[in-house]
């Protein structure tokens, strides 16, 4: 009975870990989920394979969060039906295209998914409008119990996590708008003169990324360095509890 249910299940197919650390803390053990890129794949530049394409034919729903994963617009095209996160919340595009780490976004994109999902199997949509309420309470307790980081700043190597940190209060200062790609000499010395007027108290790097220009400038400023993974592969509320813990234990001090 047990293997039945699970071969009646939906599949849901998703670009990366993080889409589907957020869809499956709603739609919980309903459906199968599967992640279509590799765990080291830049989401940014990563090419479709053959075998990727049947994946999301397979599937029934695909997802993927926007401009972020150019990749996830040209597997759209050929899934059954197909979900971009950006659509979804109707987001500008001038809006930071990391949904999947900005807490106000996904709680959007929570009750978003709780819609659909009741679409797809009405019987449980009282169940996953369930799991989004709490999902969200969670959130909100996340960001309720962060100390404002008002009047600190934080420099990060790309732009990745700078809705997280300006949610928490900080000021932000970005190395490269532009990810992998290292900033000429007349944006270093940018990034020194506006560290000599800003309290930097944190370098932030991105798991498997270099990160030679912050852990520089962090030497010669005397501020901490930590890592933060971009493509975690928990839940989205383990994530955050783990992400905002991490960086209060850095920045509790002063330079």
């Amino acid at each position: 009975m047990i293997n039945l249910l699970l071969f009646s299940m939906l599949n849901i197919a998703v670009t990366i870990a993080p889409i589907k650390g957020i869809v499956e803390e709603i739609g919980g053990s309903h459906f199968n989920y599967e992640t279509i890129y590799p765990l080291s794949a830049n989401p940014h530049i990563y090419e479709v394979r053959p075998g990727d394409i049947m994946k999301v034919k397979k599937a029934s729903l695909f997802i993927y969060s926007g401009r972020a994963e150019p990749g996830g617009k040209k597997l759209c095209q050929i899934a059954k039906k197909c979900v971009s996160l950006e659509k979804m919340l109707n987001v500008k595009k001038t809006t930071n295209p990391h949904i999947w780490l900005n807490p106000i976004l996904v709680k959007g994109v929570i009750d978003s998914i709780s819609s659909l999902f009741g679409t797809l199997e009405p019987e449980f949509s009282d169940t996953f409008m369930h799991n989004a309420a709490y999902t969200k309470s969670v959130i909100d307790t996340i960001l309720n119990e962060v100390h404002n980081a008002k009047g600190k700043s934080v420099i990060l190597i790309h732009s990745a996590f700078e809705p997280l940190f300006k949610e928490m209060g900080f000021d932000v200062l970005i190395v490269s708008k532009e990810p992998g790609r290292e900033p000429g000499a007349r944006r270093i010395k940018e990034l020194s003169d506006e560290i000599k007027k800003k309290n930097v108290v944190l370098g932030v790097c991105e798991t498997g990324r270099s990160c030679k220009i912050v852990k520089g400038l962090s030497k010669r400023y005397k501020f901490k360095v930590i890592e933060l993974n971009p493509l975690y592969t928990q839940n989205f509320t383990d994530f955050l509890k783990n992400a905002v813990i991490t960086i209060e234990n850095a920045t509790n001090s002063s330079k």
